[in-house]
């Protein structure tokens, strides 16, 4: 169900993109795009965080000697895990190779075929 519900929002977005920048032409039609799918977003996860319920947090509610450590703690100790700092690496790498290849792929393709 979920993959349905992704294909149809993408399939809209689409055609919402292509219609706004004029099949990819105009700029400033791009950045509005860009900007009101970015406020959207933030409204639609500012909803689920506030609607947000799990069985978890009414045990914890019932509890009244919850000790909770300080953010800054929690912080530091999730930025020293070695699992954390591989996964931030790793991601770093893929986006890194990805940006890379898909950027300078058509300038090095340009110099190295020529046209016909």
């Amino acid at each position: 169900l979920s993959h349905e519900v992704t294909s149809l929002i993408t399939a809209t977005l689409l055609i919402g993109v292509q219609y706004t920048t004029d099949h990819g032409q105009s700029v400033r039609g791009m950045q509005f795009t860009a900007i009101t799918i970015a406020i959207l977003g933030y409204f639609c996860q500012r909803y689920a965080s506030k609607h947000l319920q799990l069985d978890s947090d009414q045990s914890l509610e019932n509890e009244t000697n919850v000790q909770s450590e300080d953010w800054k703690n929690v912080s530091i100790q999730v930025l020293k895990n070695r699992n954390f700092l591989a996964f931030v690496f790793m991601n770093f790498g893929q986006i890194f190779h990805k940006t890379f290849s898909s950027n300078f792929f058509n300038i090095f393709s340009r110099d190295v075929i020529p046209e016909t």
